[in-house]
């Protein structure tokens, strides 16, 4: 497949990183995680870092928390607090432990059949939902290994939510072809829809449910944006096996860049469930 080698400038204006270039996917994958965090903070700035349960929690629990990425940023923040991070991926908590802060801790473990030794004030679960295949087995979990009046909180995609313009047809058909190889594995990237329904059935109240559009040039960068979208794109076709057509991909983001009046909007689904009840 051809592709046009291109670099991006990266937010702290010095580093610079060749997607197309790389040939180890892991390196797409590392660099993934961390543009994810960076693009999606503004929910966490918006309904977490000011929440009373979070401030007042002193114990984390991050299900799939992959390479740790995420709670290394959380306990960096907030360092009064301990956190464990557990993911089904060995080599990714082998990482993460070799990583972490010093109030944290990794394990691995099946999260549909955790056995962990203490219970949390808090459990998250950040762009997990969507590759849930027994969802009301991952939250009686959660439930087990909450506290009394702990709470969950969810933040997953919103499709609908993405807008761009000017508009990027190729980029917008990866995504829906995405979805179809969901639907052929068991899962669903519109999952988060239905947790309500089966969260009051597992012992918990819905507190806070929220659809947030973030924004390129308000909440982010359009230089981060391009970089997720490319490397999105890259993994879509090297994960899921869906065709891509990089040479295309990247004609259109470059295009859509030098736009004087480009936008690029991403959707956020944000739950918080309060544990009220024990599963019988």
């Amino acid at each position: 497949m051809r592709t046009i080698p291109i670099k991006i400038q990266f937010i702290d204006k010095s580093v610079q990183f060749d997607l197309v270039k790389a040939q180890n996917s892991t390196d797409h994958w590392f660099r993934h995680l961390e543009v994810q965090n960076i693009i999606t903070e503004f929910i966490d700035r918006q309904f977490l870092y000011t929440d009373p349960d979070w401030t007042n929690a002193t114990s984390v629990l991050d299900l799939g928390c992959g390479h740790g990425f995420y709670l290394n940023q959380l306990a960096q923040k907030f360092n009064e607090k301990k956190y464990l991070g557990v993911d089904i991926d060995q080599k990714a908590i082998e990482y993460a432990q070799n990583n972490a802060e010093k109030n944290v801790k990794f394990c691995c473990q099946d999260l549909y059949h955790l056995n962990l030794n203490e219970k949390f004030d808090v459990c998250f679960a950040k762009l997990l939902v969507q590759h849930l295949k027994k969802p009301q087995a991952f939250l009686e979990k959660m439930s087990e290994q909450l506290n009394e009046n702990g709470v969950v909180y969810l933040i997953d995609g919103h499709d609908d939510f993405k807008r761009f313009f000017p508009q990027l047809p190729s980029i917008t058909s990866i995504y829906q072809r995405l979805g179809e190889k969901y639907k052929q594995i068991g899962a669903n990237r519109k999952l988060i829809y239905d947790i309500p329904l089966l969260a009051s059935n597992c012992g918990f109240d819905i507190e806070c449910e929220n659809i947030v559009a973030g924004s390129s040039g308000r909440n982010f960068s359009h230089e981060t944006l391009y970089e997720m979208l490319l490397i999105n794109c890259i993994i879509i076709q090297q994960t899921f096996g869906v065709d891509v057509d990089l040479a295309q991909v990247q004609t259109e983001l470059h295009s859509w860049y030098q736009h004087p009046q480009k936008f690029g909007g991403i959707g956020l689904h944000f739950l918080k469930l309060r544990k009220t009840r024990k599963l019988h």
